[in-house]
């Protein structure tokens, strides 16, 4: 194993860490089944992770399953019923769907 090496395989882990700390930390201030879907809205954050590292626009239907997904969320988070508002569990499990999807994308 060379330094290099050692150091990607580093921040890979840190940054998988990161992923299932907020995770964790999210969980214990939400409902298992908004943890696990906002987790997965990871899949739609991938458009804009490719945008912002590579300068790739999303295409069309990009943007039509993202909103499929934030009508879900909307749904799933009562957002319809109780305005607006996430829970500190779900912004954390959002940050870590962020990590999670940065750390399969990259490594």
């Amino acid at each position: 194993m060379t330094g290099v090496d050692f150091r990607i395989g580093l921040t890979a882990g840190f940054i998988n860490f990161l992923g299932y700390q907020f995770q964790t930390w999210g969980l214990k201030s939400t409902t298992p089944s908004n943890n696990a879907f906002l987790t997965a809205i990871y899949v739609v954050m991938i458009p804009f992770i490719v945008w912002v590292l590579f300068h790739r626009r999303p295409e069309l239907k990009s943007y039509v399953a993202i909103l499929i997904a934030m009508v879900g969320m909307m749904f799933l988070t009562n957002v319809l019923q109780h305005g607006f508002t996430l829970h500190i569990g779900d912004l954390l499990t959002i940050i870590s769907a962020f990590f999670l999807r940065v750390t399969n994308r990259l490594f």
